[in-house]
């Protein structure tokens, strides 16, 4: 199944914000925080190859709140994404609570 195109555009955003958060992680000498950056969004590129709502949900289940708790834990911004998180769970099927 193709990737729809509304949840390209906003992978793509998510993608975007974090490889230029990591990159200025990396340029700060901060490997932990690029890290982070990384692990959040390593599984996005392949969401957008092999689309598969389910893939979208389990993003939600484990990379989300992994990455929340995280940046709580070392007092670190993740707000902006929380308006592109939104956006992306209005894309999912009524049926996606099924995954």
């Amino acid at each position: 199944m193709d990737c729809p195109q509304p949840v390209v555009a906003i992978v793509l955003t998510i993608l975007q914000w974090g490889i230029l958060r990591a990159r200025a992680a990396g340029w700060a000498g901060d490997s932990d925080r690029s890290a982070l950056e990384s692990d959040h969004i390593h599984n996005l590129p392949n969401l957008l190859i092999h689309y598969h709502e389910g893939e979208l949900v389990s993003y939600f289940k484990a990379a989300v709140p992994s990455f929340i708790a995280e940046c709580q834990r070392r007092h670190i911004s993740f707000e902006m994404h929380e308006d592109l998180w939104q956006s992306l769970r209005q894309q999912l099927s009524p049926e996606a609570e099924n995954y």
